[in-house]
């Protein structure tokens, strides 16, 4: 049996966020570029280290194993795409820390450069490469989750053949075949236009088809999570607030959270038993967590109820489990801190083991939840 006899600080075993998802949730003074470098922190395998990564590449390229037309092009555009439209535009600290973070390196030199799936024409690599800037940039920014590496890597794979029609030198004196190849490249072109148009068009039919079975599934979802979270009420009535003034007041308490909706929580005589607050946590590890939180007249909070969540399973998915939600419920809290120990006042909350981030993301969206609450809504409708 291998045993591993290295411990740092005392420890044998750490678990954490990766730097990319710290970035992307709580912003780039989260992390330590320096570590990043040279790979004293989290991560997957072969990720951590980009000193080793760069060693190896380096080593690679002097062999003639490695062409520098891909890597270069997809990190250049990478750079570029991150510091014109990444979440800190035109910061040159968040744009290394972007380049240092993840799979980008080890992608750039070991994964998009394979033989196989990769343009073999010099003008074709530039392009694979910028190809790969973009589509990593994009889901990075835009995307859910705070990698994208992996995916942008396989679509562009898939615009090889294409890349490689558009990329072929021309052969000296052989016009009319370059013109037929021209000729053919456009038609290829039209063909694919026209099956983009033809399946935009099904997907639009499809989503309007879809909608109203969606609408429903939704607000079942919706009603299921109230009444989880409010038992006793036997109806449900919208509450009208100023949507501006509540997330301004949750982020002026230094919560990221927004006030998703509303709703009055009825018994059998219209009387107002209390509320049902839906908040979004926008600091969940691997994306936004939505649920219900319902909380009584008296401020005592019954619970809370997840209608939207993408956390890793195993890990952050135990926020729906009752051996970690059950410490939210009957609670009359000003807030919810979240500690690693076992718990000592009603206010603490026991944190997931190795998910640390979920844990806080649940109680800061509850804090949310109670801060509304107590500002705008104690001692019932006004």
């Amino acid at each position: 049996m291998t045993n591993f006899n290295v411990t740092r600080n005392g420890v044998d075993v750490y678990s954490g966020a990766t730097p990319l998802a710290l970035i992307k949730n709580e912003g780039l003074s989260s992390v330590n570029v320096r570590d990043m470098l040279i790979g004293n922190t989290a991560g997957t395998i072969g990720e951590t280290s980009v000193i080793a990564i760069l060693i190896g590449a380096i080593i690679m390229i002097l062999l003639g194993v490695i062409d520098l037309k891909i890597p270069a092009s997809y990190i250049i555009t990478f750079a570029v795409f991150m510091f014109l439209f990444g979440a800190q535009q035109f910061d040159i600290n968040y744009v290394v820390a972007e380049l240092c973070g993840g799979g980008l390196m080890l992608g750039a030199f070991f994964m998009a450069t394979d033989y196989v799936t990769s343009p073999i024409t010099p003008m074709g690599k530039i392009i694979f490469g910028i190809c790969c800037g973009i589509l990593t940039g994009v889901f990075r920014c835009f995307g859910a989750n705070a990698e994208g590496v992996s995916f942008a890597i396989i679509l562009s794979n898939c615009l090889v053949p294409i890349i490689e029609k558009v990329s072929i030198p021309r052969a000296f004196g052989m016009v009319k075949e370059a013109k037929r190849m021209n000729k053919r490249i456009v038609h290829d072109a039209l063909i694919l236009t026209a099956f983009t148009l033809v399946l935009g068009f099904i997907l639009a039919l499809v989503q309007g088809i879809t909608a109203e079975p969606i609408d429903k599934a939704n607000k079942a979802a919706a009603q299921k999570a109230y009444q989880a979270v409010f038992s006793e009420a036997k109806s449900f009535e919208k509450y009208d607030y100023d949507v501006d003034e509540a997330d301004k007041l949750v982020s002026d308490a230094g919560y990221k959270d927004t006030i998703d909706d509303i709703e009055t929580a009825l018994d059998s005589n219209k009387k107002t038993l209390g509320y049902v607050i839906t908040v979004t946590a926008k600091d969940g590890s691997q994306g936004s967590i939505t649920f219900s939180v319902g909380i009584k007249n008296d401020g005592t909070v019954n619970g809370y109820s997840i209608t939207s969540i993408s956390e890793t399973p195993g890990l952050g998915m135990k926020a729906e489990e009752a051996d970690f939600y059950k410490q939210f419920e009957n609670k009359k809290v000003d807030k919810f801190d979240v500690v690693k120990a076992t718990p000592s006042k009603d206010d603490e909350i026991e944190a997931i083991t190795g998910s640390t981030i979920t844990s806080k993301a649940m109680a800061n969206g509850c804090n949310a939840a109670i801060t509304y609450f107590q500002n705008k809504l104690q001692g019932g409708a006004n």
